[in-house]
């Protein structure tokens, strides 16, 4: 609309579909050249058109701002796209309604001699309508510069290459410019005049602040162009400044970063505890641990490469670990055939399987033996007892965290200096720390000899149970006792030593009930009342084998259940009897009586020597005692999410993982910052998409994450491509054409291959720091073990290339090495002089010792690249966890200590080694 209503009358096409451009009130620095090509193409004395070719936010029309600022003599004016279309009602309209506006546009020059640009943005919108369209545009190209018409265009290379670089006569009419985005310095005079037009250019002390607002903004999105991210991130924070008064500072800045974007650039990691706080959850690991922390202080420093993910590590053979229980202790196990039902913990083997908190089977994924320990027996609140280590881990909640569901993790040793147990008045004791109980174990359907009520009721019949059973009125499957085979023998077994046979110990769920209602039907009694909708239910056992076979038949189907010796009052004869009690809930007391109905459910109180503090969903913590001997101890590491599984007499027990206690330590929410994908779900080349579109999603969604590749050798080979160029360039493409950032990822890859080489070393049960000195000096065997894991292209050597801790690469000359070394080295010196104003003194012989010392010329060793991983891991580590300590220093030295080998070629080994310490 021309702001002249006579004008408006003249041209009613050109005042309905374009507008002036508006004069921008931002100062527009940094395009001096291309401000320079653009007036140079509207001079042309023919073609005088251009085409601005930038990603979105990179400052086309700040541009066409800047050169109309310098071209007062023609007037510019903008297309209205939206306002055309509608006007056009479809595509194929469209050329006749583009004719028309280029007509009055002539007729506007030639009657009020003025020369016009007009602007067209998203040029591409245009061209798509319609093949009528981008015909009809071309011949005012063509004839631009004899009817005094300029057309500046501007669009994406991305909708350039998709529907405007096919059609070359068009191309051909349009002067190209690329618009790079600007460089941070051209970026923060942006930002500066911004905060200039705006006044808070005083809040402002240097051009730090907004430095970092270019570098954050780069790392943290990049499907967006500088300058407008950093623009937008500007704004935002003047906007808060304005509602709050909160000064335009790091923290603000960190704030609009987390709101917009879910980037918690305020994380603070104290680098002198990384390695005390990893230790102090991931237990008996010592040369894993150290590993990841050293890795980590690079980060923490920021002499990482910030063109990658933050680190990435290959987790192999060791890792997971966190528990240990002692070799001998029984597990339940699950085999599709029910042939093994229970095995020790030392004879757990990966792909065995272990059942769940929830009773479902789970796979064991690796098996770490933790050498000889120092003995805890944790004695449970019903009598069960589990024998651990002191750094052993439990999911464990107080008296009133139970309540509301709060779950903690502590170690045995924290629980030792606990008050586990209160008295009251009467001098009974009351559990203070609670575990979660199991659900039922779902062993599987088993071919028994016999129908399970059966032989419960006939282990019930002779033990003193003369009166009526409860089952009076339910016939039984068969009367006589020896009819159906496997029923003689339990028959004729006398009633004080009568046993449940093994194999219905672990039948399936239901056939286990079955066996239990048989037994109670006739010696099981029941009704008293118990706290909420729970009853107290009661079996009179005539041995302590025949109530020990019940008690964990019972506990095997989740119900909290003791055993304890019958009062005189409580006994049906004058022999010993057992009294296994249990608590249920009211509603199953079908499962233990047939006529359930008929129970007469009283309020009594329970037996005063009674079990106190069952429940169905919780028992409590007894006692902790140290035992006068230490065992052999293992840890396994189990695939469920909740890390629990169950060991000894069904006891839930934990299970952690060295990457959820990374995110932990990285990010304090480690469930909400570790992001796990089982690689065998993408196995196949059609999983491809899939795995793309969720790895984007999620990490667009939590920037700051862990991301955990669990058996990376079972994934798709398209799969493994994928994450090589996440490790490459720390950025993948999601299903929005988007750009995802990886660079604040920290990746984790998990593999079984190289387990030749640990079954090998497992035998370092003495070592019980877990130190890895045996691990060690097999470094190098491992690493060419897993290079060598290549079937089906599975696991490339070009990914171990792309990860942090392994790095096989092709081997190079010495002199090449040494020529690359020492380029790093010196990049390094001059990081930190920039970074933290502290000088660099690097011994001479640093050199010597990593190409010469250290290096190898296996052709799996990696040449020159795995001489500056070894740089890495020796010397930069050092150097960044110096500067984390010591931030006040000035200076520093890199000095090796020791003899060299390269020195003193009579000598078989080296023990030099880099030291850093503060300049003399």
């Amino acid at each position: 609309m021309f702001p002249d209503a006579h004008l408006n009358e003249l041209y009613p096409r050109l005042a309905e579909l374009s507008t002036p451009l508006a004069r921008t009130r931002r100062l527009i620095v940094g395009r001096e050249r291309e401000t320079l090509q653009l007036k140079a193409a509207l001079s042309r004395p023919e073609l005088c058109n251009a085409l601005l070719l930038a990603e979105a936010g990179t400052g086309k029309t700040a541009l066409v701002h800047a050169t109309m600022l310098a071209d007062t003599s023609r007037l510019y004016l903008e297309i209205d796209l939206a306002r055309m279309s509608s006007a056009a009602g479809d595509g194929e309209l469209m050329a006749a309604v583009l004719k028309s506006f280029f007509d009055e546009a002539e007729a506007f020059v030639a009657s009020e001699n003025q020369e016009l640009v007009i602007f067209i943005d998203e040029f591409h919108q245009l061209i798509q309508l319609s093949a009528a369209a981008a015909e009809a545009i071309k011949p005012v190209l063509a004839a631009s510069g004899t009817r005094g018409i300029r057309i500046v265009a501007a669009t994406t290379y991305e909708e350039f290459h998709r529907h405007i670089a096919a059609n070359q006569p068009l191309v051909e009419r349009l002067q190209r410019i690329n618009l790079s985005p600007p460089d941070q310095d051209t970026t923060v005079r942006i930002l500066q005049g911004m905060a200039e037009q705006y006044g808070v250019a005083a809040q402002f002390q240097d051009t730090h602040l907004y430095r970092q607002i270019y570098d954050y903004t780069q790392r943290y999105i990049p499907a967006s162009a500088q300058p407008r991210k950093a623009i937008l991130v500007l704004d935002s924070m003047i906007g808060w400044h304005r509602l709050t008064l909160r000064p335009l500072d790091h923290a603000l800045l960190a704030d609009v970063l987390m709101e917009s974007l879910n980037v918690n650039v305020a994380v603070k990691v104290d680098a002198s505890q990384i390695k005390e706080q990893l230790d102090a959850t991931v237990l008996s690991q010592d040369w894993a641990t150290r590993a990841v922390a050293r890795r980590l202080q690079l980060s923490v420093a920021g002499l990482n490469d910030k063109g990658r993910p933050e680190a990435s590590f290959l987790f192999t053979g060791s890792t997971g670990v966190g528990k240990a229980t002692t070799s001998s202790t029984p597990v339940p196990v699950y085999t599709p055939d029910g042939s093994v039902a229970w095995k020790v913990a030392g004879a757990l083997r990966p792909g065995d399987f272990t059942f769940s908190r929830r009773g479902t089977p789970q796979e064991v994924l690796a098996v770490f033996p933790q050498g000889i320990r120092d003995t805890f027996r944790v004695t449970l609140d019903d009598g069960r007892t589990l024998d651990v280590s002191d750094d052993h881990l439990w999911t464990a909640a107080s008296g009133a965290e139970k309540e509301t569901g709060t779950w903690s993790c502590y170690r045995t040793a924290d629980l030792i200096d606990k008050d586990l147990v209160t008295h009251d008045r009467d001098g009974h004791e009351t559990p203070t720390y609670f575990i979660p109980m199991n659900e039922a174990v779902q062993w599987p359907v088993a071919a028994l000899p016999a129908e399970p009520y059966v032989v419960g009721f006939l282990l019930s019949t002779e033990a003193g149970h003369h009166g009526t059973p409860h089952s009076h009125r339910v016939p039984l499957p068969c009367r006589g006792r020896g009819r159906l085979p496997g029923l003689s023998t339990i028959a004729g077994t006398a009633w004080d030593r009568k046993r449940i046979p093994a194999t219905f110990m672990t039948a399936s769920i239901d056939q286990r009930w079955r066996l239990v209602r048989g037994l109670f039907d006739l010696g099981g009694s029941g009704g008293h009342a118990a706290e909420h909708d729970r009853v107290h239910i009661s079996y009179a056992a005539p041995s302590a084998g025949l109530a020990a076979d019940i008690l964990t038949l019972l506990r095997s189907l989740g119900v909290p259940s003791r055993v304890r010796r019958a009062a005189p009052a409580e006994r049906h004869s004058t022999h010993e009897m057992y009294i296994v009690d249990a608590t249920a809930k009211e509603v199953d007391l079908h499962r233990f009586f047939s006529r359930a109905e008929d129970l007469s459910l009283t309020a009594s109180p329970r037996p005063a020597d009674a079990h106190r503090g069952l429940s169905g969903q919780h028992v409590g913590i007894r006692s902790i005692t140290k035992l006068d001997r230490r065992e052999q101890m293992v840890c396994i590491y189990v695939d469920d999410d909740e890390h629990l599984y169950l060991a000894g007499d069904f006891v839930v027990t934990h299970n952690t993982e060295l990457t959820k206690q990374l995110a932990g330590l990285l990010f304090g929410d480690d469930e909400r910052h570790l992001i796990r994908f089982d690689m065998t779900e993408f196995a196949t080349d059609e999983s491809l998409t899939a795995f793309r579109s969720e790895l984007t999603r999620k990490v667009w969604d939590r920037s700051h994450a862990v991301l955990l590749f669990d058996e990376i050798e079972k994934a798709s080979p398209m799969v493994t491509r994928v994450l090589m160029q996440v490790l490459d360039d720390g950025r993948l493409t999601d299903d929005h054409h988007r750009e995802v950032s990886f660079l604040n990822t920290y990746i984790v890859l998990t593999t079984n291959s190289g387990a030749e080489i640990y079954s090998t070393i497992a035998h370092y049960a003495e070592d019980d720091t877990g130190s890895g000195k045996q691990l060690a000096e097999y470094a190098k065997l491992i690493r060419r073990s897993i290079s060598e894991t290549s079937a089906d292209n599975r696991f490339p050597p070009e990914l171990l290339g792309r990860i942090d801790t392994i790095v096989p690469f092709q081997p190079l000359s010495r002199a090449t090495q040494q020529k690359i070394v020492r380029g790093k080295l010196r990049t390094l010196v001059q990081d930190v002089l920039a970074k933290h104003n502290m000088r660099v003194t690097m011994d001479p012989k640093v050199l010597q010792y990593l190409v010469d010392d250290k290096g190898d010329t296996h052709a799996d060793a990696g040449g020159a690249r795995a001489a500056v991983a070894r740089m890495t891991d020796e010397v930069t580590t050092a150097v960044a966890t110096f500067i984390n300590e010591n931030p006040s220093a000035r200076g520093l030295r890199v000095d090796v200590v020791g003899d060299l080998v390269s020195d003193d070629k009579n000598l078989l080994s080296s023990d030099a080694h880099v030291e850093v310490s503060a300049m003399r």
